[in-house]
């Protein structure tokens, strides 16, 4: 994360990144023969604000 947060802010100086790392999860089959859809979720695994002071050039 910190490493991310440096090559952010050094490409973009931004002080401040936001991480957030999310997991896709299709329906189960009984799911879908419950409600008839296919709607698929997202569980979030991971999220991190991770601050920076931009290097000068």
């Amino acid at each position: 994360m910190r490493s991310l947060a440096k090559r952010m802010t050094d490409s973009y100086g931004a002080s401040v990144v936001d991480v957030s790392i999310l997991a896709k999860s299709p329906p189960s089959l009984s799911s879908i023969r419950e409600t008839g859809s296919l709607q698929v979720r997202y569980i979030q695994l991971f999220d991190q604000r991770c601050y920076h002071e931009a290097t000068q050039r």
